[in-house]
């Protein structure tokens, strides 16, 4: 199957191989490794390939990467200018950069999808598809490297099946590999017979990596660079003409396909920035040491890794075979011929793949102390600046993986003939030897793989079921038939910007985002490999939705949809929603959908041009005050008179001088400088700086600049009404110089509040601290709570400013009264106190106006109270879990005694289930000081008995006097008397 040429022009050997020169028996070979690797596919991967219509290996990554290849297909198909202008984190440009385009794989992908209308399926068919693609890449390299078939299809399985690719199922841009082995393919012919079509493929190759998967593209180019090193430095290639215009080409090639994509990448680095060395995540030594969670053999001997990005174990039969092929002398004509320089480069490709793969830092586990730090990655980080781009260097083990399958395909080659010496030639043996001759081989191949299979075998895949076609929630489908502009916002959203180790955010958001593909609208919010300067501000807004703080900013962002979906939040949260909704004007109550509410944001009232401010400079909204030298305080100044909030897509930093004067001599200075807010909300914005006034200083001037451009000075006026100078100090370490807070406004019940405080930090230690702010009752309970973490600073930030802007939900059962707001400073690392707790306001909160309850009723206990209604949830409870229980009560008259509620669950034979009985709202709200007119929201909880039989049981409702244990009258909307005046309001559901 193979032949040597000299090529004496280019000064190389050149090798003709099966795969080379497409022969029958050569495309035999290739038909039957195809069947293998697709065999071992649906083994592997198995149940997805029964499944790929509707389930995929998590909530997370998998629907952001079918999000991803049905976004590329959709702009592809309907406007390319806009294919990185993506629907996600509207309106912040180029979002499809903040991970990975996956073009190359939405061409495969998208035609599936437009077919079937099923982009799951489509992800699913790029994922399958992908084994036998790669194993057939890396069955290509090694036959022409050492003419064995065996060894090819050997080679093949190992760097198309190994624990690594299996333990990236959800990731399908790790998983299109197939580029790689591609390239060296190329690469190795290119050396052999220098030629401008192998030049050309090389450059193709880099550039559809580029636009396949960046991280490949990073190592692809490192393999490259290496390959060209060691071809050179071992005299495998001599620089001829030919050789250096191929080299010129495979660059320009690579250049032109790569250059469209490059513009957006560094526009987003330029925005959100670069990855710091220490967030890189390397490997350990003890991930090379796991196979992956559902391996068998990892599973039988307990050695499974727990996370799948962590299991890299190669594999024992691999590195044997790898060994006997970098190791064993030249066993063919071939090696006697080409020589082992190969050899080197692909051992030393494996083992520079390994130590980088390590990261800056090399670890025996996660959680024990660095072995070695400054490891070589550090080095190559600094010297590659765009290395930073990438987040997981421990992924660098597809190099070794592609360098142990080249390698151990070679030791099947060359075992192979040995064994055949070792069992006697067709010229030492007779005819009647070649049966067993033949059968030996077999055996002993068939043996090596099916060792591999075990080794590697896992089973069954991850799999989760995701709603697809009809099952799709319907408000998805009816948002594409809509005529409106703007962006959309959801609620439930993720609860924390932070969201590494929030699985149950990731979950949410990432199905939001996969449902967009079916309207394809812009959302305010989405999940990707990087946040967006917006998305920590939409979180934090999110709660205030249905307030005017939040209006307002949902508003300066082009959000013009709501979408609350009722079926997937728990019913107080909804009842809050929409009790405030139905209080602001700006929100109109669009249309009920399925599960989902769909409200509209009313358009600013201010101009057009106004509405377009979140675009502005920030010197068109910035002032800087300096009002005299007597003063404590200058400020920068904001003054919004919109009702939209102004949001800038790239903050920038501010830098001010303030020169102390004596006569025209400069006798101090005073430099602050920090980040600029994201968000102007209506009214004033403040920034103050505490002066330091040197004696003897009769004068002051200032210079001011926000993003290098210069400030006008004293333009503006001083603080309003609403602003507060406070000068309450925290310890030694915090000053809170000034506060945005209310004066006699009065609050209601479900409401956002947002309260902005303006923090000095008088040492660098005040970077380590937090602030708590509470509401707190009379009873001192705390009603609602926000946290501020202080951002990391360096010993030069003392003086520096920091505007926490933190929203204050209130519950919407809050008892009408008055309620304190207190701040607490703490350490961040012990929780340790920071001087003393602070009262800042005190607020009066009212209930509002109408309720929104699940299930209305009528029911009077006699002439005393009246029950309008409850809350039960789930409908569906099971053994051992809690259903919560609210009840709604008005009183009819005053009472003078307290009363005790009573909340059964009984049996269908009378008998109770489970039960609870306490005083209204647990003693806080006792029936003696329930006011004329007020809904007192009462809670319980019940919880299920484990061994509870499934059933549909009674909830059943009553009060009565804890002294003489007799009840009020139930009667029921028209009068009737409940039995035992025990009012029933429904069934429950009772499950296993």
């Amino acid at each position: 199957m193979s032949t040597i040429q000299n090529n004496r022009a280019g000064g190389g050997l050149s090798m003709v191989t099966g795969w080379s020169k497409w022969r029958p028996r050569a495309a035999r070979g290739v038909l039957l490794a195809a069947a293998f690797y697709t065999c071992a596919t649906f083994l592997f991967t198995y149940p997805i390939p029964v499944l790929a219509d509707r389930a995929v290996d998590n909530y997370g990554d998998p629907l952001f990467n079918t999000w991803t290849l049905a976004w590329d297909w959709h702009a592809l198909t309907t406007r390319p200018r806009d294919l990185f202008n993506a629907n996600i984190l509207y309106p912040n440009p180029n979002t499809l950069a903040y991970s990975e385009n996956q073009v190359v794989t939405a061409l495969i992908a998208g035609p599936i999808d437009a077919l079937t209308g099923n982009p799951i399926l489509a992800l699913n068919f790029v994922v399958l598809l992908s084994f036998p693609l790669t194993a057939l890449a890396a069955y290509a390299l090694v036959w022409h490297l050492t003419g064995s078939r065996s060894g090819a299809l050997i080679g093949g399985f190992i760097f198309g099946f190994a624990h690594y690719r299996l333990g990236q199922l959800s990731h399908v841009q790790l998983l299109t590999s197939f580029w790689l082995p591609l390239t060296l393919l190329w690469l190795h012919r290119f050396v052999e017979r220098p030629n401008l079509r192998d030049a050309a493929l090389i450059g193709l190759a880099i550039g559809l990596q580029w636009w396949t998967t960046i991280y490949y593209a990073f190592y692809l180019v490192f393999a490259v660079t290496l390959f060209a090193v060691w071809a050179l430095a071992t005299r495998a290639v001599k620089v001829t003409r030919t050789v250096a215009l191929g080299g010129v080409v495979a660059a320009s090639i690579a250049a032109v396909i790569i250059t469209p994509a490059i513009k957006p990448y560094l526009d987003i680095r330029a925005t959100v920035g670069v990855r710091a060395l220490t967030d890189q995540e390397g490997a350990t030594v003890a991930d090379y040491l796991r196979p992956q969670p559902q391996s068998l053999m990892g599973r039988a001997l307990g050695l499974a890794g727990k996370k799948w990005e962590h299991t890299l174990f190669p594999g024992i039969v691999a590195l044997g075979l790898a060994g006997i092929g970098a190791f064993r002398g030249n066993a063919s004509r071939v090696d006697a011929t080409r020589g082992r320089w190969w050899l080197w480069y692909y051992a030393l490709l494996g083992l520079l793949a390994v130590v980088l793969s390590f990261g800056p830092t090399l670890l025996l586990t996660r959680e024990a102390p660095p072995l070695v730090e400054g490891m070589p990655y550090a080095w190559l980080y600094r010297a590659v600046p765009p290395l930073a781009a990438l987040r997981v260097p421990a992924r660098m083990v597809v190099l070794l993986m592609l360098a142990v399958a080249v390698l151990a395909g070679r030791g099947i080659g060359v075992g192979g003939r040995d064994f055949q010496r070792m069992i006697g030639t067709e010229k030492r043996m007779g005819r009647s030897h070649l049966l067993f001759r033949f059968v030996s081989a077999g055996c002993l191949s068939i043996g090596i793989a099916g060792a591999l299979v075990l080794e590697y075998l896992s089973f069954p895949a991850p799999h989760f079921d995701v709603p697809t076609g009809a099952a799709v929630p319907p408000v998805y489908r009816w948002l594409a038939t809509q005529e409106f502009d703007g962006a959309i916002f959801e609620l439930p959203t993720a609860r924390t910007s932070n969201i590494t180790d929030d699985q149950a955010s990731i979950a949410l958001m990432a199905r939001q985002q996969y449902f967009s593909t079916y309207h394809m609208r812009p959302i305010a919010i989405g999940y990707s490999g990087t946040n967006a300067p917006s998305f920590a501000d939409v979180i934090d807004y999110a709660p205030a939705a249905a307030s005017p703080p939040g209006i307002a900013y949902l508003r300066g962002l082009g959000v013009s949809r709501i979408v609350v979906h009722r079926d997937e939040m728990a019913w107080d949260e909804w009842a809050r929603f929409a009790e405030s909704a139905a209080r602001q004007p700006d929100l109109l109550h669009v249309a009920d959908v399925g599960g989902s509410s769909v409200y509209s944001v009313a358009p600013a009232a201010t101009s057009r041009s106004a509405l377009r401010a979140r675009w502005a400079r920030w010197s068109k909204w910035w002032s800087f005050v300096l009002p005299s030298p007597a003063s404590r305080y200058a400020y920068l100044i904001a003054q919004n008179a919109t009702d939209s909030a102004v949001v800038n897509l790239a903050p920038g930093r501010y830098a001010v001088r303030v020169e102390w004067l004596t006569g025209d001599r400069v006798i101090g200075t005073q430099d602050f400088a920090g980040a600029m807010p994201n968000v102007v909300d209506p009214g004033q914005s403040l920034i103050p700086f505490r002066l330091n006034a040197p004696a003897g200083a009769t004068g002051v001037s200032a210079m001011a600049a926000v993003g290098g451009e210069p400030l006008s000075v004293g333009a503006a006026p001083l603080p309003g009404a609403s602003w507060r100078q406070v000068e309450i100090p925290f310890g030694s370490d915090l000053l809170l110089s000034y506060a945005d807070l209310p004066g006699d406004e009065i609050f209601t019940a479900g409401d956002a509040w947002l309260v902005k405080l303006s923090w000095t930090l008088a040492s660098s230690q005040g970077g380590q601290d937090a602030v708590s702010l509470q509401l707190v009752d009379a009873n001192e309970q705390k009603v609602s709570q926000a946290d501020y973490f202080f951002p990391a600073v360096g010993a030069s930030s003392a003086g520096q400013t920091f505007i926490q802007r933190s929203i204050l939900t209130l519950p919407r059962d809050l008892v009408p009264g008055q309620y304190r707001l207190r701040a607490i400073a703490y350490r961040q690392s012990d929780i340790a106190p920071i001087g003393e707790e602070t009262t800042l306001a005190t607020i009066r909160v009212r209930q509002p106006d109408k309720f929104v309850i699940q299930h209305p009723v009528s029911i009077r206990l006699a002439d005393a109270a009246q029950l309008l209604g409850f809350d039960a949830e789930p409908s569906a409870v099971r053994s051992g879990e809690p259903l919560r229980v609210t009840l709604y009560w008005r009183r009819l008259r005053a009472m003078a005694e307290d009363y005790t509620v009573f909340v059964h669950l009984v049996r269908p034979d009378g008998s109770f289930l489970t039960q609870q009985d306490n005083p209204p709202r647990s003693g806080s709200r006792p029936t003696s000081a329930w006011a004329d007119g007020e809904m007192v929201i009462d809670h319980y909880t019940l919880t299920i008995p484990p061994d509870a039989e499934p059933g549909i049981y009674s909830l059943a409702i009553g009060m009565y006097l804890p002294k003489t244990g007799v009840r009020l009258a139930a009667l029921d909307a028209n009068g009737h008397r409940f039995a035992g005046d025990s009012a029933t309001l429904g069934t429950v559901e009772v499950a296993r």
